[in-house]
Protein backbone atom coordinates (compact mmCIF):
# COMPACT_ATOMS: atom_id res chain seq x y z
CA UNK A 1 0.00 0.00 0.00
CA UNK A 2 1.49 3.36 -1.10
CA UNK A 3 1.39 6.28 1.27
CA UNK A 4 0.42 9.68 -0.17
CA UNK A 5 3.23 12.21 0.05
CA UNK A 6 2.40 15.68 1.29
CA UNK A 7 3.02 18.33 -1.34
CA UNK A 8 5.65 20.88 -0.37
CA UNK A 9 6.27 24.38 -1.74
CA UNK A 10 4.00 27.21 -2.92
CA UNK A 11 0.83 26.49 -4.80
CA UNK A 12 -0.35 28.30 -7.91
CA UNK A 13 -2.72 30.51 -5.90
CA UNK A 14 0.08 31.68 -3.61
CA UNK A 15 2.30 32.47 -6.61
CA UNK A 16 -0.44 34.49 -8.31
CA UNK A 17 -1.17 36.44 -5.13
CA UNK A 18 2.53 37.20 -4.72
CA UNK A 19 2.78 38.39 -8.34
CA UNK A 20 -0.29 40.59 -7.87
CA UNK A 21 1.15 42.20 -4.76
CA UNK A 22 4.46 42.73 -6.56
CA UNK A 23 2.70 44.36 -9.51
CA UNK A 24 0.77 46.70 -7.20
CA UNK A 25 4.00 47.64 -5.45
CA UNK A 26 5.76 48.38 -8.76
CA UNK A 27 2.84 50.50 -9.98
CA UNK A 28 2.81 52.44 -6.72
CA UNK A 29 6.54 53.07 -6.92
CA UNK A 30 6.21 54.22 -10.54
CA UNK A 31 3.41 56.61 -9.60
CA UNK A 32 5.55 58.06 -6.82
CA UNK A 33 8.44 58.53 -9.25
CA UNK A 34 6.20 60.33 -11.75
CA UNK A 35 4.83 62.58 -9.01
CA UNK A 36 8.36 63.37 -7.88
CA UNK A 37 9.34 64.32 -11.44
CA UNK A 38 6.25 66.56 -11.75
CA UNK A 39 7.05 68.25 -8.44
CA UNK A 40 10.64 68.82 -9.52
CA UNK A 41 9.55 70.35 -12.83
CA UNK A 42 7.02 72.57 -11.04
CA UNK A 43 9.68 73.79 -8.60
CA UNK A 44 12.08 74.48 -11.48
CA UNK A 45 9.42 76.45 -13.36
CA UNK A 46 8.65 78.53 -10.26
CA UNK A 47 12.33 79.34 -9.77
CA UNK A 48 12.72 80.34 -13.42
CA UNK A 49 9.54 82.44 -13.31
CA UNK A 50 10.62 84.20 -10.12
CA UNK A 51 14.03 84.95 -11.64
CA UNK A 52 12.33 86.52 -14.68
CA UNK A 53 10.02 88.58 -12.45
CA UNK A 54 12.91 89.76 -10.28
CA UNK A 55 14.95 90.68 -13.35
CA UNK A 56 12.08 92.81 -14.63
CA UNK A 57 11.54 94.39 -11.20
CA UNK A 58 15.20 95.36 -10.95
CA UNK A 59 15.09 96.96 -14.40
CA UNK A 60 12.09 99.02 -13.26
CA UNK A 61 13.91 100.00 -10.05
CA UNK A 62 16.83 101.32 -12.12
CA UNK A 63 14.50 103.26 -14.45
CA UNK A 64 11.59 104.25 -12.14
CA UNK A 65 10.41 107.36 -13.99
CA UNK A 66 9.38 105.21 -16.96
CA UNK A 67 6.85 103.55 -14.64
CA UNK A 68 5.65 106.50 -12.57
CA UNK A 69 6.11 109.72 -14.57
CA UNK A 70 6.69 109.14 -18.29
CA UNK A 71 4.58 107.91 -21.19
CA UNK A 72 5.85 105.93 -24.16
CA UNK A 73 6.75 109.13 -26.03
CA UNK A 74 8.85 110.26 -23.04
CA UNK A 75 6.44 113.05 -22.12
CA UNK A 76 4.94 113.43 -18.68
CA UNK A 77 1.86 111.47 -17.61
CA UNK A 78 -1.02 113.95 -17.38
CA UNK A 79 -3.94 111.86 -16.12
CA UNK A 80 -4.88 108.45 -14.75
CA UNK A 81 -5.93 107.38 -18.24
CA UNK A 82 -2.34 107.72 -19.51
CA UNK A 83 -0.25 104.55 -19.54
CA UNK A 84 3.35 104.67 -18.39
CA UNK A 85 6.20 103.75 -20.71
CA UNK A 86 6.62 100.32 -19.10
CA UNK A 87 2.91 99.52 -19.22
CA UNK A 88 2.67 100.58 -22.86
CA UNK A 89 5.75 98.53 -23.72
CA UNK A 90 4.42 95.39 -22.02
CA UNK A 91 1.03 95.77 -23.72
CA UNK A 92 2.71 96.10 -27.12
CA UNK A 93 5.26 93.32 -26.70
CA UNK A 94 3.95 90.71 -24.21
CA UNK A 95 2.58 88.43 -26.96
CA UNK A 96 5.55 88.80 -29.31
CA UNK A 97 7.82 85.81 -29.79
CA UNK A 98 10.24 87.71 -32.02
CA UNK A 99 13.89 87.28 -31.13
CA UNK A 100 15.34 90.33 -29.41
CA UNK A 101 18.08 92.22 -31.21
CA UNK A 102 20.52 94.46 -29.37
CA UNK A 103 19.79 97.58 -31.38
CA UNK A 104 19.67 100.55 -29.02
CA UNK A 105 20.38 101.56 -25.42
CA UNK A 106 23.56 99.54 -25.65
CA UNK A 107 27.22 100.58 -25.49
CA UNK A 108 27.52 103.95 -27.30
CA UNK A 109 23.85 104.10 -28.34
CA UNK A 110 21.92 106.51 -26.17
CA UNK A 111 18.17 106.50 -25.54
CA UNK A 112 15.50 108.09 -23.39
CA UNK A 113 13.98 106.56 -20.27
CA UNK A 114 10.94 105.47 -22.27
CA UNK A 115 13.07 103.87 -24.98
CA UNK A 116 15.04 102.04 -22.30
CA UNK A 117 11.74 100.76 -20.87
CA UNK A 118 10.84 99.32 -24.29
CA UNK A 119 14.24 97.65 -24.56
CA UNK A 120 13.89 96.21 -21.05
CA UNK A 121 10.46 94.77 -21.84
CA UNK A 122 11.59 93.25 -25.14
CA UNK A 123 14.51 91.53 -23.42
CA UNK A 124 12.41 90.19 -20.54
CA UNK A 125 9.59 89.02 -22.84
CA UNK A 126 12.10 87.24 -25.06
CA UNK A 127 13.65 85.55 -22.01
CA UNK A 128 10.21 84.45 -20.81
CA UNK A 129 9.22 83.02 -24.21
CA UNK A 130 12.52 81.13 -24.45
CA UNK A 131 11.49 79.24 -21.29
CA UNK A 132 7.89 78.67 -22.38
CA UNK A 133 6.47 81.45 -20.22
CA UNK A 134 4.56 84.72 -20.59
CA UNK A 135 4.86 87.92 -18.58
CA UNK A 136 2.57 90.83 -17.77
CA UNK A 137 2.61 94.04 -15.73
CA UNK A 138 -0.74 95.14 -14.28
CA UNK A 139 -1.98 97.02 -11.20
CA UNK A 140 -1.96 94.83 -8.10
CA UNK A 141 -5.48 93.60 -7.43
CA UNK A 142 -7.65 93.24 -4.36
CA UNK A 143 -11.40 92.89 -3.87
CA UNK A 144 -14.21 95.05 -2.59
CA UNK A 145 -17.17 93.44 -0.79
CA UNK A 146 -20.48 95.27 -0.71
CA UNK A 147 -23.73 94.20 0.94
CA UNK A 148 -27.11 95.34 -0.29
CA UNK A 149 -30.65 94.22 -1.06
CA UNK A 150 -31.61 92.55 -4.33
CA UNK A 151 -34.88 92.89 -6.28
CA UNK A 152 -36.51 90.25 -4.09
CA UNK A 153 -35.72 92.16 -0.92
CA UNK A 154 -33.08 89.66 0.18
CA UNK A 155 -29.66 90.63 1.43
CA UNK A 156 -27.01 90.11 -1.23
CA UNK A 157 -23.23 90.28 -1.01
CA UNK A 158 -21.23 91.28 -4.07
CA UNK A 159 -17.49 90.86 -4.49
CA UNK A 160 -15.88 93.00 -7.17
CA UNK A 161 -12.25 93.54 -8.20
CA UNK A 162 -10.43 96.74 -7.37
CA UNK A 163 -6.92 98.09 -7.82
CA UNK A 164 -4.87 98.51 -4.66
CA UNK A 165 -5.21 102.13 -3.55
CA UNK A 166 -1.54 103.05 -3.86
CA UNK A 167 -1.52 101.80 -7.48
CA UNK A 168 1.41 99.47 -6.99
CA UNK A 169 2.16 97.32 -10.00
CA UNK A 170 2.48 93.53 -9.99
CA UNK A 171 4.53 91.37 -12.33
CA UNK A 172 2.80 88.16 -13.44
CA UNK A 173 4.76 85.28 -14.98
CA UNK A 174 2.78 82.21 -16.11
CA UNK A 175 3.39 78.97 -17.99
CA UNK A 176 1.50 76.03 -19.51
CA UNK A 177 -2.17 76.98 -20.03
CA UNK A 178 -2.20 79.66 -17.32
CA UNK A 179 -2.30 83.26 -18.55
CA UNK A 180 -0.52 86.12 -16.74
CA UNK A 181 -3.75 87.89 -15.81
CA UNK A 182 -6.16 88.53 -12.96
CA UNK A 183 -9.81 87.73 -13.61
CA UNK A 184 -12.66 85.24 -13.69
CA UNK A 185 -11.35 83.32 -16.73
CA UNK A 186 -10.52 79.73 -15.79
CA UNK A 187 -6.97 80.08 -17.17
CA UNK A 188 -6.18 83.32 -15.33
CA UNK A 189 -3.33 83.22 -12.85
CA UNK A 190 -5.36 84.83 -10.07
CA UNK A 191 -8.61 86.52 -9.15
CA UNK A 192 -8.74 89.52 -6.80
CA UNK A 193 -4.99 89.07 -6.32
CA UNK A 194 -5.40 85.53 -4.97
CA UNK A 195 -3.84 82.57 -6.79
CA UNK A 196 -6.37 80.28 -8.43
CA UNK A 197 -6.37 76.56 -7.72
CA UNK A 198 -3.99 74.66 -10.01
CA UNK A 199 -2.71 77.87 -11.63
CA UNK A 200 0.90 77.79 -12.78
CA UNK A 201 2.31 81.23 -12.24
CA UNK A 202 4.06 83.59 -9.84
CA UNK A 203 3.11 87.14 -8.85
CA UNK A 204 5.69 89.67 -7.69
CA UNK A 205 4.74 93.10 -6.38
CA UNK A 206 6.92 95.70 -8.06
CA UNK A 207 7.53 99.38 -7.40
Amino acid sequence: MHKLKKEKGAGMIEVLVALLLLAIGVLGFTALQLRAVEATNEALNRVQAMNIARDFAERIRINPYALTLLKADNTAIQSSSDSSAYVSAINNNKDSEDAYTWSSCYQTNSCTSSQLATQDVQQVVNKAFSQGMKINLIPCKSSTTTTGTNADGKEETTVSPSDIANQRMCIYVAWDKTTPSDGADENSCAQYGIYKDNSKCVILEAY
